[in-house]
C-alpha cells in the first residue's frame, strides 16, 4: 500500500511539473525584455512615442526580437491597459537606436520559473524524507 501512495505520488509530482514547464515554457523559448518607464528613465520612451507616432503616457514597454532583423513592442499605457503590438521588420536606421536600447537589456525572467524552482526543491526533499524513513524501517526491522 505504501510503495502505490509512493508512486502516485511521484505521477502527481511529474504532472505538476509538468505544467508548470508547459507555463515556462514560452518565456524560455522566446525570451522578452521589459522596461517600466518612469520620470528618471523617460529617454528612450520618447524615442518610442516619436518613432511610432503614438499620443499617449507610456507605463511600459515589452520587446520581442522579430525575424530576421526587426523587433515588436507591446506598449502599456499610464492606467496598465495594452494598447497594441508594434512591429518594425524592416530594420530602419532610426529605429536602430531603439532596438540597441533593448537588445543590451537582460531578458525577463520567465513567470514561472521560481515556483518551478519551489517546486522541484519541495519534490526533492518529500522524496528524500520519505526513502530515508523507510530505509530506517527497513533497518530496525531486520535488528
Amino acid at each position: 500500500m505504501k510503495k502505490v501512495v509512493f508512486i502516485v505520488m511521484l505521477i502527481l509530482f511529474m504532472v505538476i511539473d509538468t505544467y508548470t514547464l508547459y507555463l515556462v515554457s514560452p518565456d524560455l523559448l522566446f525570451p522578452h525584455k521589459s522596461i517600466y518607464v518612469t520620470n528618471q528613465d523617460d529617454d528612450i520612451a520618447e524615442k518610442v512615442k516619436a518613432y511610432f507616432s503614438i499620443q499617449y503616457e507610456i507605463s511600459k514597454i515589452v520587446y520581442r526580437q522579430g525575424f530576421p532583423d526587426g523587433y515588436y513592442l507591446d506598449v502599456y499605457d499610464v492606467g496598465g491597459e495594452k494598447h497594441e503590438e508594434f512591429d518594425d521588420t524592416f530594420n530602419v536606421p532610426g529605429s536602430d537606436t531603439i532596438q540597441e536600447y533593448f537588445r543590451n537589456l537582460k531578458p525577463d525572467t520567465p513567470k514561472y520559473l521560481r515556483l518551478f524552482e519551489a517546486e522541484l526543491i519541495v519534490e526533492f526533499l518529500a522524496v528524500t524524507v520519505i526513502s530515508i524513513v523507510n530505509l530506517r524501517k527497513k533497518r530496525k526491522k531486520y535488528r
